[in-house]
């Protein structure tokens, strides 16, 4: 069974989102469905989740690139 790792994400103690780098470099994501802060997602597909983390990943390196002042 491949082994798993956490990768460390700034969070409270309280928070119930949990974020791991499976070996394959893939993500596996989970909260806790009775989490008001998270619960919006229970209804999402994986599709949905996927593409909303894709769009906050592009929104920081953008944020990222504007504030170095990067003309890439």
């Amino acid at each position: 069974m491949p082994r798993k790792k956490k990768v460390k994400v700034e969070v409270s103690k309280e928070d119930t989102l949990e974020v791991i780098e499976n070996e394959d470099g893939t993500l596996t994501i989970s909260w806790d469905k009775d989490d008001p802060k998270y619960s919006f997602m229970n209804e999402l597909t994986e599709a949905q989740v996927t593409a909303m983390i894709e769009q906050s990943i592009q929104r920081m390196m953008n944020d990222d690139k504007s504030l170095l002042g990067s003309d890439e």
